[in-house]
């Protein structure tokens, strides 16, 4: 708990697989909570970083014309994806904090569902083929679960909103160009790729001291994740 902030209490979540009990049930979820006068709302966002340009991965729009597969991609094709989608901004709410302007966001009520809209952002993914992957990764991938209870006080008339967010992030891995035989716009993107990870690493080691880098997007869009409301 923060001692200058009682109400703010930081959790760190524990995720593990279902049980041999939980898996026999057919179930996709481990608790069920019920309660009269509480909703509850689970939008999902998902967004790339690619070359320091923030990418929505649920975009209606770009969906439409997401690739066939992962599997064809060729060496100009994260140009050609990156080219044609619209770029989004990463803006600072003097409440709650850093965001993503315009990201488009769904509603989920499932394992099912998130898994679903996790796989259809897989596709619009950056990637492209190096010497050491063939689908190598070219993008930071952030995908954000944001829960929202409202409970509903009958006496006052009034609503009570309290809202949690995890989120999951793919980081592309560094590269030495002599292994991956990059060159051109692969090796801009390696170039990048190993500079923003550079940078986050001298963030986690200096969060000790509250230092805070703002110099790449990741550490901008996810400055909650790292210090709550802190910083």
């Amino acid at each position: 708990m923060d001692e200058d902030k009682p109400c703010a209490i930081k959790v760190v979540v524990r995720a593990r697989p279902l049980n041999d009990r939980e898996t026999q049930a057919k179930t996709s979820v481990v608790i069920n909570v019920s309660r009269t006068g509480v909703q509850v709302i689970n939008p999902v966002s998902y967004c790339e970083i690619y070359k320091e340009k923030v990418n929505d991965l649920l975009d209606s729009d770009s969906m439409k014309k997401r690739r066939p597969s992962i599997t064809s991609l060729t060496q100009s094709s994260s140009d050609e994806a990156a080219a044609t989608r619209r770029t989004l901004k990463v803006r600072e709410h003097p409440v709650t904090g850093p965001f993503v302007e315009g990201l488009s966001s769904r509603s989920v009520t499932s394992y099912a569902d998130i898994a679903e809209e996790m796989l259809a952002g897989e596709k619009l993914r950056t990637v492209a083929s190096t010497l050491m992957n063939s689908v190598s990764s070219r993008s930071h991938a952030v995908f954000t679960i944001t829960f929202t209870q409202t409970t509903f006080d009958p006496t006052s008339q009034c609503a009570n909103d309290k809202t949690s967010k995890i989120s999951m992030i793919d980081l592309a891995g560094s590269e030495r160009a002599n292994v991956s035989g990059t060159s051109g716009d692969r090796l801009k993107e390696g170039a990048m790729i190993n500079k923003s990870l550079t940078t986050l690493g001298r963030v986690i080691s200096a969060l000790s001291k509250y230092v805070f880098e703002r110099k790449i997007q990741l550490n901008i869009a996810q400055q909650l994740n790292f210090l709550g409301d802190i910083a």
